[in-house]
């Protein structure tokens, strides 16, 4: 009887796991946008400002 519990109660627990692992690669999978979101925005502000430094060198 014990060994059927201790089943149930492991087979509840990797449900739970499961879930958790779940949750966290959906965590990951947004910050990872996050960051690209960030380069990319900083390497065009970069660019406008390269840009710019160029123009008014030459002018």
């Amino acid at each position: 009887m014990s060994k059927e519990v201790n089943l149930q109660d492991l087979e509840q627990r990797l449900a739970e796991v499961e879930k958790q692992l779940e949750r966290n690669q959906r965590f990951i999978r947004g910050f990872k946008y996050v960051i690209i979101a960030v380069i990319v925005i900083f390497l065009v502000t970069f660019g406008i400002g390269v840009i710019q430094f160029i123009g008014a060198g030459s002018a």
